[in-house]
């Protein structure tokens, strides 16, 4: 294939200034394959003919570095060394382009009509390219460029700090960006006309999804398959944490804390205190809930705020266990197989193939909790906060647990500064609303009448005991919450005791 390299005037002007153009042809064919527009300057400085440009033109020295480029990229084109793309801006050397009309920001700043705070918010999704990629100003020569065009749309999916929605977004921001600056009579929308919006990045609907514990509980007798199942145990690992998304994905050890050997002397306490420590793991025993381990970790929308929940806390972690067997089972290449009991699967969120794996597990799980029950995987949190509300929980408690936003506040910020006790008692009241306990005995039966139980989990008497029990709470959870709080004030008054016998003699009363 033989092609021809010439440059001349972008047509349909009549402007004295015009805009100088690149024009790839293939000559067999006898057609265009690439037209890029370079730089403006003055009619009467380029010569068509001779394919010459005045030195009177601020463009002269980049002009004839192009010129002396062209016959070795058309001798790589002839040999297919690389793409037509990569050519063009081996030529452009687009790193030199000065002109202000071909600055993405530049030109967007003098043609947008939006406001100031809009503006602002755009600035920052231009900076970021500029200061990740190499393309500083980022012009509309980088964006005309498809290599370049796709080499942007890598980095900005590869950032930890997006969420594939949150990629999704600064792809078509820049689009947006892109239309307005340099858009005319037809769109101008690299990004998307280069094919790279990622697809199912967003629902679509942003409609509050609650789950009933009646219609999810009527859809367990439609399991059917390990996947059916492991949808089924996601959803109530997920709701019984409180956590969304990716959170599931991120669980690991460093986020659960870990007990500690006490090594002081031989008394009977520290002895006992060892023998359950020894069986912190051992979730099948009631050894292993005697002391709280929690789960912490930042959530995945709001990093700035730590979420703390109770791990140990029945069905959890035997709920945790058995999805973990489950999706080594019927899940092989995407479980975890290393030696860290509390990861669920091999990859990592924190870069864009992680996060393209788990949406793509978690469309499954979605899929098959609507075809069973109706159900969204992302109405758990929602589920969640009905429910405590329901049961009359106080709407700062319940956000100071759930670590929604809050208004600045003393007192709203007070809530967030609760004793975590005081919030393990939400959440055992949350999991006791939604029968889990009960919807786990349905699991478990249906499961086993399907033989779909792998190999290493076996239902213990402590596991007898809690389905016998059936809930968490002995009483209301006002009525735990206040006995807490009345310990909480004997604590206080016997720590002060000493101090204020003190205090009443130095006073003399």
């Amino acid at each position: 294939m033989s092609y021809s390299i010439i440059l001349d005037y972008r047509t349909g002007t009549k402007k004295p200034i015009k805009e100088l153009r690149i024009r790839v042809r293939n000559t067999s064919a006898q057609i265009d394959v690439r037209k890029v527009t370079g730089i403006k300057v003055l009619e009467n400085h380029f010569n068509y003919e001779k394919q010459t440009l005045s030195v009177e033109s601020q463009h002269y020295e980049w002009f004839n570095q192009i010129k002396k480029r062209i016959p070795d990229e058309i001798m790589s084109l002839h040999n297919a060394e690389y793409s037509v793309e990569t050519s063009i801006r081996n030529l452009l050397n687009l790193e030199k382009i000065e002109s202000a009309a071909d600055k993405l920001w530049e030109n967007y700043i003098n043609r947008t009509t939006n406001s100031e705070s809009t503006i602002n918010n755009r600035k920052s999704y231009v900076d970021w390219v500029q200061n990740n990629t190499p393309y500083n100003p980022l012009t509309k020569l980088h964006l005309s460029d498809n290599a370049i065009v796709r080499e942007i749309t890598k980095t900005i999916k590869q950032n930890p700090n997006n969420t594939i929605s949150g990629a999704d977004n600064h792809l078509k921001k820049l689009d947006d960006l892109a239309n307005i600056a340099f858009g005319e009579k037809e769109k101008f929308r690299p990004f998307q006309q280069g094919g790279h919006y990622i697809a199912g990045a967003s629902s679509g609907s942003s409609e509050p999804k609650y789950t009933e514990a009646f219609d999810f509980k009527n859809g367990i007798k439609n399991i059917k398959t390990g996947q059916d199942f492991e949808a089924t145990l996601t959803f109530l690992l997920s709701y019984c944490l409180c956590i969304d998304g990716q959170d599931l994905s991120r669980i690991d050890k460093t986020r659960i804390n870990h007990l500690d050997y006490y090594k002081d002397d031989g008394l009977k306490k520290i002895e006992t205190a060892n023998k359950y420590i020894k069986y912190q793991n051992s979730f099948h025993l009631e050894d292993a809930y005697i002391f709280d381990r929690t789960l912490i970790m930042n959530r995945g929308k709001q990093e700035q705020r730590q979420s703390t929940v109770k791990f140990n806390l029945y069905p959890i972690p035997r709920i945790f266990q058995l999805l973990k067997l489950i999706i080594a089972e019927y899940r092989p290449n995407k479980a975890y197989r290393g030696n860290d009991p509390f990861r669920l699967y091999n990859f990592q969120t924190d870069i864009y193939q992680g996060k393209k794996d788990w949406k793509q597990i978690t469309n499954t799980i979605t899929n098959k909790l609507k075809r069973m029950s109706g159900t969204y995987l992302s109405s758990q949190r929602g589920t969640f906060a009905s429910n405590i509300t329901d049961l009359a929980v106080p709407s700062e408690v319940a956000k100071a647990f759930l670590k929604h936003s809050f208004q600045q506040s003393t007192f709203e910020a007070h809530y967030l500064k609760h004793p975590q006790q005081k919030f393990f008692i939400i959440q055992e009241a949350g999991i006791d609303a939604f029968d889990v306990i009960g919807a786990w005995y349905l699991v478990l039966a249906k499961a086993t009448e399907k033989g779909l139980i792998p190999d290493g989990f076996e239902i213990s008497e402590f596991d007898k005991k809690m389905i016998k029990k059936g809930k968490l709470l002995e009483r209301k959870w006002h009525e735990e919450w206040d006995n807490y709080k009345t310990v909480e004030k004997s604590i206080q008054n016997t720590f002060n005791k000493e101090d204020k016998d003190k205090a009443k003699s130095v006073l003399g009363f």
